[in-house]
């Protein structure tokens, strides 16, 4: 069990909508990825993509865990837009998801190919690797 005191509340301001998400020693949860996938969708910003990518490798017991902990926010309208974005934009390996990612895990080095691929597949592999842990969920 982890002490409040090590849970950090943090209030995201999007849009149209308010969602609080919980800072876990430093790692993301499903209802910040879903708001970072949503601001993917709108902004357009290969940091977004990045930082979805760096979550999901990062979170504790890794994609399959994260997938767990979103049963609690599953039936939630915006997870499901979350969820769908993330589909689209990481559904190829030569997707906007994977390729921002990467162009940011390479620090904007996109000469060297290698580099970027590593980081493309990487990238690609993570994300769907929470998304096929999330298709067995379905809303309550």
């Amino acid at each position: 069990m982890i002490p409040s005191s090590d849970l950090q509340i943090l209030t995201f301001h999007f849009k149209r909508f308010t969602l609080h998400a919980k800072a876990l020693s430093g790692f993301c949860r499903g209802d910040y990825i879903c708001i970072k996938a949503i601001t993917l969708g709108e902004r357009k910003k290969e940091k977004d993509a990045y930082d979805i990518f760096f979550c999901i490798d990062n979170f504790p017991g890794g994609p399959r865990a994260l997938a767990r902990e979103f049963l609690a926010i599953i039936g939630d309208p915006l997870v499901a837009e979350g969820i769908s974005v993330l589909r689209e934009k990481f559904a190829r390996l030569d997707g906007v998801g994977p390729v921002w990612a990467a162009l940011v895990a390479a620090g904007g080095d996109c000469e060297n190919v290698e580099v970027m691929q590593n980081w493309q597949r990487r990238a690609f592999e993570i994300v769907n690797g929470l998304l096929r842990g999330l298709d067995g969920f379905a809303p309550p």
